[in-house]
């Protein structure tokens, strides 16, 4: 079996395989909340065959950390993606590097800090490239740029 026909009922099924919790899936899914037909949509014979292919696919309880680092990258990448957003991913990301954490977690205040600032503290911690594709996405001019240089 593959998809259900009905989105919403594919993304109940989903939803379940997540949570284990019907009454949740349900809301979630766009439904107004409502315990028995939760449990109805759940129980149907196409939707337990359904979650139960959800489920073998390994779309359960825990992520993979390659998946958690595709989804933080692609959203530091985006766009449309506020800026604040996409350091928040970047900063996820680099806690997620083998070998330790490129971060270290403190508290600092941060409110007068500019973009120019924290592309600066980024130099040497991220890729260039990826520095380059940031800083053109928010518009931050390197310090040679800045000067009339290439």
């Amino acid at each position: 079996m593959s998809r259900l026909p009905n989105p919403r009922h594919e993304n109940v099924a989903r939803l379940y395989v997540l949570t284990g919790n019907a009454a949740k899936s349900h809301r979630e899914a766009g439904y107004t909340p409502h315990r028995q037909n939760a449990h109805r949509m759940i129980t149907s014979d196409d939707m337990q065959k359904r979650i139960g292919e959800l489920a073998e696919l390994g779309e359960s309880k825990s992520l993979s950390p390659e998946m958690v680092k595709g989804a933080l990258m692609s959203r530091a990448l985006d766009e449309k993606t506020p800026a604040n957003a996409a350091i928040r991913a970047l900063e996820l990301l680099g806690k997620t590097q083998e070998g330790g954490q490129l971060f270290v977690d403190r508290i600092e205040n941060f409110d007068s800090a500019t973009p120019e600032a924290i592309f600066e503290a980024l130099q040497g911690i991220l890729p260039d490239d990826m520095l380059d594709q940031l800083r053109a996405q928010y518009g931050i001019s390197t310090d040679s740029e800045a000067e009339g240089g290439p």
